[in-house]
């Protein structure tokens, strides 16, 4: 059995370059099988047909001869000529065999093998002038067998059973063979493409998983020059005698350290597109009082939907939460035992719009200046986030409620 399988893949092979694509293979392998089929079982035909008319027996003799000439065509001149040279000798000699030995001897269902190897082997877009030519000869040939016209003298006028018996179990054997090869052909179509997906999968995925290790390198390595630009500033820092001026210069080594930390948070995150906010929020609001070196507790209350933002809308969100918080430990919490920080954002019926509340439990004053850089700067990120702010200032607290959007596009 391992030896005819393999004869008849070798067959099936014969005319077919490897650059032709996987489905046209599997055509050309069709065309191979079922010719050479044809042309063995014109044999058992011919006999038959001798018996009564030598010319019915030449017929078929001379269209299954067809069937194998055209495997070599095939393999020689090309896949369309050898259709040509198959499928005319098929419906025009065949047909004249049939003639010969009349409609008794004839089963039309073969028309519908052929027919449906016609369907398969030709591109129905570019090729149905072929089929609609096959089609109109096999039309003429049926008239012309169902008329007994050309009938030989010499053929019976019924056909014996065995006849009949005989071409029919031909005929749909012929065709239970196609069917088993289209069936055939359908899996192998169906497992390449899906050995196809599994490879293209596995590129993509491998591909993917280098495109995050590179991206993390790129975060770790703009971490670690931010941290170095941080620490060089904050040396330098202790050079300045003046208190504001140095004040304004931990300012900007703290915004710095804010996107740094953005950075290294990307860095060791398993999504590095987007950031988790809850985790994030309350690092960053560790660190940025850490730096002020306070020396009063302050409590943290950080709530955050679950909510994965962009890396486009996380960096000013960080930033005016790097101010807000300065703002609150430099000047809300001077005269204060404690403080408490609050921090709270949350989506509103629109899915892409957000709302964040900030509040601390520091003790502000009304001359606080409200056209200070950290205050145009907090206004600047919320245009960038197509946002608005409102600010509720009062003895007991600083609140601020931002209204933000983040595109669907942009988000993970």
């Amino acid at each position: 059995m391992n030896k005819i399988h393999r004869l008849i893949t070798k067959i099936g092979r014969i005319g077919i370059p490897e650059t032709d694509s996987f489905a046209l293979k599997r055509r050309k392998e069709f065309f191979n099988i079922i010719t050479i089929i044809g042309g063995l079982a014109s044999i058992p035909q011919a006999i038959a047909g001798f018996q009564f008319d030598f010319y019915a027996g030449i017929f078929h003799l001379t269209w299954g001869a067809a069937c194998i000439l055209s495997v070599f065509v095939h393999y020689y001149v090309g896949f369309k000529v050898a259709r040509v040279v198959t499928f005319i000798p098929v419906f025009v000699l065949g047909s004249c065999a049939a003639a010969r030995l009349g409609y008794e001897s004839y089963a039309i269902i073969g028309s519908l093998t052929i027919f449906l190897g016609i369907f398969f082997l030709h591109d129905l877009r570019k090729e149905w002038g072929w089929v609609l030519f096959y089609f109109l000869i096999e039309c003429a040939a049926i008239l012309m067998i169902e008329s007994n016209y050309f009938k030989s003298e010499s053929a019976p006028d019924v056909a014996a059973f065995s006849v009949r018996a005989g071409t029919l179990i031909g005929t749909v054997s012929f065709l239970a063979i196609e069917m088993i090869y289209f069936i055939r052909i359908g899996l192998s179509n169906e497992n390449h493409v899906n050995q196809k997906l599994r490879k293209t999968n596995l590129v993509l995925n491998e591909r993917n998983e280098e495109k995050d290790l590179l991206l993390k390198e790129i975060h770790h390595r703009v971490k670690n020059n931010l941290q170095i630009i941080s620490s060089l500033l904050r040396l330098q820092s202790h050079e300045i005698d003046d208190v504001i001026a140095k004040g304004k210069f931990i300012d900007s080594v703290n915004r710095i350290k804010s996107i740094s930390n953005l950075h290294e948070t990307i860095y060791k995150s398993e999504n590095i597109v987007a950031v988790e906010m809850n985790d994030y929020l309350k690092n960053l609001a560790l660190s940025i009082i850490e730096s002020y070196s306070l020396r009063i507790p302050v409590e943290l209350d950080i709530r955050s939907e679950s909510i994965d933002v962009d890396n486009d809308h996380i960096v000013p969100i960080s930033l005016i939460l790097n101010e807000m918080i300065s703002n609150s430990v430099k000047h809300g919490f001077v005269d204060s035992k404690r403080g408490k920080i609050s921090i709270f954002i949350s989506s509103l019926n629109d899915s892409n719009k957000y709302r964040l509340n900030y509040s601390d439990s520091g003790s502000w004053t009304d001359a606080e200046n409200n056209n200070s850089f950290g205050t145009e700067l907090i206004q600047s990120l919320v245009d960038q986030l197509n946002g608005t702010i409102e600010r509720k200032p009062n003895e007991e607290k600083s609140e601020y409620s931002i209204h933000f959007e983040v595109n669907k596009s942009n988000r993970i």
